[in-house]
Formats: structure tokens, C-alpha cells, sequence
């Protein structure tokens, strides 16, 4: 753990003694002027002493502190350690007691607002200082809407470590500090999408409402869904997995807008059961092989053929014929058409030559009891919900840029997927991506989790889901 040079006013005492203990209860080695300097010190050498033997310098900034001469010759000689080149691993935090501006000279420094929020304040002193909860995986979230930063750390806060960040410098510096610490979060989110510059604030206004108009529609759109089809697609996998191991059998759930509709309690299962998405025809016949290839891979199998074998098992005749145009020439590819054939398909296969590469499930069947009158108005709402997608699609475009995807490549040039998960958490990534963008979220080991769409566990299970698959 690091040492920790706590720089402060004596008239913050009471707030400063509230850190110190709560980083030592984390076993951090803390030096603090006042309980840390023996009767008959020389006080100036023995701070710089201090000082020096210090990996970190935290600065408890406050009004108090900013009218002390001696605290700004303490951070001023930090400064000048930090500029030293065989310095490079010396870091200044500084903790916000109250709103007292920060001086201009420390503004690019790692900052943390200690105040009203007290137990945030300290969860986010603690990961910046380079210590982690044992109980609590470390998330950093960056994102350019204060509000979205706050709710995360509302739904979030006491089953993560949260960190956030507002601008994109902050977050990059913090990586590279974290890097050379080798303290580096468990994993870290992305926010998609930021405001394009030269946007004028009414079409901003309408793509967001535009936004959040295509998530409730969504939400409304779930009930339809569940009155004319069963997800029947959970039972297989459960099925499949109560005889196949992930290893074994990796499997894909494929459905057009089932990752969306699919209730929350059976998206967790799915997590659970270690089940990867491909979203029929959204994307690209490489694409989707490559988002095959990458479930094959998280789920520890061995693809030893030249041409991988693929199952797929779907009600729906035409989507089975649109597969097999798309993707014949990469793998050898057998279908089912019946949940009650999938068992003993598998067993043939096994028997035969060996298990499928990748187990293509549909998500949704009928259940039996839908009238045509049901199936036809579930249809022509989906159909709707596809216009809306579109007309929302090009009003995002038009408003916001993809800075999420400028940052991964900025922070995957120094720090592998193996080292950090990252997650895209996004309104409307996948209503809005192309094709490419999304092959190279994919291809940089980053996963992909929708904003508003899930209760609080949902995201919990997604989150820890993308750590253990990049792990």
C-alpha cells in the first residue's frame, strides 16, 4: 500500500481526523503533521522528511486551507517533486473539504469532493488513492452529464466502488497514475455519446426526447411481446446447460430485440448461464461472426475445425434460410425448428462427429394460446417500434458523436483488455452504431450495457459479467 502525506489546515482537524481514519482502516500508511510529529520535532524538517518518503501527496483542501502560508509551501514543494523526472510515480490527490475554488496551478490534478457526501467522498478518496474495497469490485464511469454520474452512484454505490468522471483528460490521467500504481479499477464504463459541438440546443432537446421516447416505448413494448410469444429460448439454454458445460456448447441467443424486451429476472439467468446476444440482421455477415467467434471464446471453447459447426434452432423458417445464405461459407451448419428436437440433435451430433462451435437460440415462440388477432397487433407494434429506431437513429447522429469510441482507442493503445473490462454504457449505442463502430467496440474488448433499461441487479450481474469475461 502507499504512503500518504495528508496536507491540511489544523482548523479542518475534525474532517481531516474522519479521512485519515478512514484510509488507515484500509491499511494505508498515513503521515499527518499534528499526531505524527514527535514533542521537540524540528516541525519544517521533519514535514519535508515526511515529504519525501511519500508516494502520495493528498491535499484536504479547504478555505481554511487556502489561507495557510505553510499548506501552500507543502503543495507547492509537492509540485516540484512531481516535475522531477525520476519522480514519475509520485501522485497529488486532492480532497475538497468544501466549494473553496482550487487554485488555477492544481486544476489538471486528480480532485475529489469530499463534501455534502461525506461516504461518497471517501469510497472515491480511497480508489483514487489506490487502495480497493474488498468488498466492492472498483468502477470507474466516465460521462459528460452530471446527472447520469449521480444516478449511477445512487443505484450503485453501495455494490461498487464508484469513481466518476466528468471530463475525458481527468479519466485518461487517472488511467496512466493507476497504470503505474498498478491500481487500476476492476472496470471501467464509457458514455457513448457527448453533445456535437456545433449542435443548436432545440435539436439537442429533440433527439434526447426523442431518446427517452424510444425507452419507454420499449418498456411498453415488453408487455405486447410477452401476450403473443413465450421466451422459450431460456428454457433451452437451461436445458442444454443442465447436460453441456459453456465449454462444451457455447451459446448465442439470437432475437431481434429480445436483449431490449427480455425481463429482467430471465436476463439474469442468461448472464448466469453464460450465454452471449447477436441481434438478427442488424449487422454485417462478419460482424456477426465475429460476435460468434467472441462468444465461442469467452466461453472457453476450442474451435479445432477449419470450418466451425454451428447449430440454430428458430420457429421461424425464413430467418433459418437468411442464416445459412449469409454464413455458409464459414460454417457447416445444421437447424431445428422445434425446442423438443434440441436434445436429441445435440446427442446425434455428438455421436457423430462432435458438438456445434456455436448454438444459435431464438429467444421467442409462440405460446400456444395467441389468437392471430394477438400475433398480428405484436407485429405491427414491433413494426412500429423499427420506424421510430430509424427516425431516432438519425436524430442522434445528427446530435451527438461517438466520443466513447475516441476514448477506448485512446485508453486500449496503453492498457490490454486483460488488465481492464470496459463497458459502453449507453442510451442508444446500439440503435445508433454502424456496423464498423460496432466491430471495433467488439474487437477492443469492451462490452456493451444500455442505459434505463434494467433495475439496479440487472446492471450489477452485466457489470460483473463483462469483468469475468475479460478476465
Amino acid at each position: 500500500m502507499p504512503t500518504i502525506f495528508v496536507s491540511h489546515s489544523s482548523k479542518d482537524d475534525a474532517k481531516v481526523r474522519t479521512v485519515v481514519e478512514h484510509l488507515r482502516s484500509h491499511d494505508m500508511t498515513v503521515w499527518v503533521d499534528q499526531k505524527d510529529l514527535g514533542i521537540g520535532s524540528d516541525i519544517p524538517s521533519t514535514i519535508n522528511k515526511g515529504l519525501e518518503n511519500a508516494d502520495i501527496f493528498l491535499l484536504l483542501y479547504s478555505s481554511s486551507a487556502a489561507a495557510s502560508k505553510w499548506v501552500a509551501k507543502e503543495w507547492s514543494s509537492a509540485i516540484m517533486r512531481s516535475l522531477d523526472a525520476d519522480e514519475s510515480s509520485f501522485k497529488i490527490v486532492i480532497g475538497c473539504l468544501d466549494s473553496t475554488r482550487i487554485p488555477p496551478v492544481l486544476a489538471g490534478m486528480k480532485s475529489v469532493d469530499l463534501y455534502p457526501d461525506i461516504d461518497k467522498g471517501l469510497r472515491q478518496i480511497t480508489a483514487a488513492l489506490g487502495a480497493k474495497d474488498v468488498d466492492r469490485p472498483s468502477v470507474w464511469y466516465y460521462d459528460d452529464e452530471q446527472i447520469c454520474l449521480d444516478a449511477f452512484e445512487q443505484r450503485h454505490g453501495n455494490t461498487f466502488n464508484v469513481t466518476s468522471f466528468h471530463g475525458a483528460t481527468q479519466l485518461l490521467a487517472s488511467l496512466m497514475s493507476s497504470l503505474r500504481d498498478n491500481s487500476l479499477p476492476d472496470v471501467l464504463l464509457l458514455d457513448f455519446h457527448m453533445p456535437r459541438s456545433n449542435v443548436s440546443p432545440e435539436k439537442l432537446e429533440t433527439a434526447r426526447n426523442a431518446v427517452t421516447n424510444l425507452v419507454d416505448t420499449e418498456h411498453e413494448l415488453r408487455k405486447e411481446v410477452d401476450r403473443a410469444w413465450h421466451p422459450a429460448g431460456v428454457d433451452i439454454v437451461e436445458m442444454v446447460r443442465s447436460f453441456y458445460s459453456p465449454e462444451e456448447v457455447p451459446i448465442a441467443m439470437h432475437t431481434q430485440q429480445g436483449l431490449i424486451l427480455l425481463r429482467d429476472d430471465l436476463l439474469q439467468q442468461l448472464e448466469y448461464l453464460n450465454v452471449g446476444w447477436l441481434i438478427k440482421n442488424r449487422f454485417s455477415a462478419e460482424t456477426d461472426r465475429m460476435v460468434l467467434d467472441g462468444i465461442a471464446r469467452r466461453s472457453g471453447h476450442q474451435i479445432t475445425r477449419k470450418r466451425p459447426r454451428a447449430l440454430i434452432v428458430d420457429d421461424n423458417p425464413n430467418y433459418i434460410a437468411s442464416f445459412v445464405e449469409r454464413q455458409r461459407d464459414y460454417y457447416d451448419i445444421e437447424s431445428i425448428y422445434s425446442e423438443d428436437a434440441v436434445m436429441g440433435q445435440l446427442a446425434k451430433m455428438e455421436k457423430e462427429g462432435g458438438l456445434p462451435d456455436i448454438f444459435l437460440v431464438d429467444m421467442y415462440y409462440p405460446t400456444g394460446n395467441e389468437t392471430p388477432e394477438l400475433i398480428e397487433h405484436a407485429n405491427q407494434k414491433l413494426h412500429e417500434f423499427a420506424i421510430m429506431e430509424n427516425e431516432t437513429q438519425q436524430l442522434v447522429r445528427e446530435a451527438f458523436t461517438p466520443m466513447g469510441i475516441s476514448l477506448l482507442r485512446q485508453v486500449r493503445k496503453i492498457i490490454p483488455a486483460s488488465r481492464l473490462p470496459m463497458v459502453m454504457y449507453t442510451t442508444s449505442g446500439l440503435v445508433t452504431v454502424g456496423d464498423q463502430e460496432f466491430r471495433e467496440v467488439q474487437n477492443r474488448g469492451c462490452g456493451w450495457l444500455l442505459k434505463n433499461r434494467y433495475d439496479e441487479r440487472t446492471e450489477e450481474v452485466l457489470i460483473l459479467g463483462q469483468m469475468m469475461h475479460e478476465s
